[in-house]
């Protein structure tokens, strides 16, 4: 992920590079209204993202591409939370610069430790990219795997704050047919008013609806997409699988993690067993969600709205740790 500054606007953003080379064809479809009127091939993620409209779904701003790479621009958000004493939400950051121009000659100066675009500027059907001013950029993280790491954990109250916002979000996407597919710590930003963004639908789908009693059945998937620690038993099985359902597990990993600071399956075996390690004292709610959460047969799991309804998102008294 890189850091720059639109020179438009003089807004700080964020551009994650997607390599052409690593993309296949089921994640490429065609689109428009980027950076160009005429329709052209992205990834889908791209296509996915600037569709959604949710407070808590980061926001697509462009995207850009040249022969070897796309760039996908959103906004920047979170605080940078491996700097204990918090002395500046971006400390450390430095920047480039980036132009949002409807045409194909739009200059982007990108780089850092892990990409870099090497290639000269050329026209695309997106947009191309000038890499004539490259700049080393350090990118320090603000998302929720640091702050869990850099403080041991959530307390309860802030973990029910948070994970009601992912499962809202994750209700949103289930509204217009999206499954986000990776949910985890690292893909979730969050700043110091314990603001959330959701990141990185680069494993995300686009199902059709499915109503029992229909004909049409639901998709079932026989790759994994995603990260393979939040995987479900059927999953790790190589079992044909829903990812609706396979997705309230990610959503277990990623609770139990925040309020526990380690993973609840210490093996494969484990997690294919559905027995979790108990790590920490919790209380009664928190451990009847997560029991829900991970129940080993996908069809006996809680559905999104059965979590938004639980206990222990609904009767927590929030109160935030520490003040900034």
């Amino acid at each position: 992920m890189l850091s720059a500054v639109d020179k438009l606007s003089n807004q700080p953003v964020s551009i994650k590079v997607i390599p052409k080379a690593t993309l296949p064809k089921d994640r490429l479809v065609y689109d428009s209204c980027c950076s160009n009127t005429a329709k052209f091939v992205v990834p889908l993620e791209v296509y996915i993202l600037r569709r959604l409209n949710h407070p808590d779904v980061i926001k697509f701003l462009d995207c850009l591409a040249d022969e070897t790479n796309y760039y996908l621009i959103t906004e920047k958000f979170g605080t940078v939370w491996n700097d204990k004493n918090l002395k500046s939400k971006n400390d450390g950051s430095a920047t480039t610069t980036t132009s949002h121009r409807s045409s194909p000659d739009s200059n982007v100066s990108t780089n850092n430790d892990a990409a870099s675009a090497n290639s000269s500027s050329t026209n695309t059907n997106v947009a191309s990219v000038d890499d004539n001013t490259l700049e080393t950029l350090s990118y320090p993280s603000s998302d929720l795997l640091e702050y869990i790491h850099t403080f041991g954990g959530l307390t309860e109250e802030l973990a029910s704050q948070i994970f009601k916002k992912i499962v809202d979000v994750c209700l949103y996407l289930k509204s217009i047919n999206v499954y986000h597919c990776d949910i985890k710590a690292e893909n979730i930003l969050l700043n110091d008013n314990y603001e959330v963004r959701v990141i990185d639908f680069g494993s995300a789908w686009i199902i059709p609806s499915y109503s029992p009693g229909h004909t049409s059945a639901p998709r079932l998937f026989d790759k994994f997409y995603g990260t393979s620690s939040y995987a479900a038993p059927e999953v790790l099985l190589g079992k044909f699988y829903r990812v609706d359902r396979a997705e309230i597990w990610s959503l277990g990993i990623l609770l139990y993690t925040m309020v526990c600071n380690s993973a609840p399956f210490g093996s494969v075996e484990q997690i294919i067993m559905g027995k979790r390690t108990e790590s920490k004292k919790m209380s009664e709610e928190c451990h009847s969600l997560l029991d829900g959460l991970f129940v080993k047969d996908p069809r006996k799991r809680m559905s999104l709205e059965e979590i938004a309804r639980h206990p222990f998102l609904n009767s927590q008294k929030i109160n935030v740790p520490f003040a900034i």
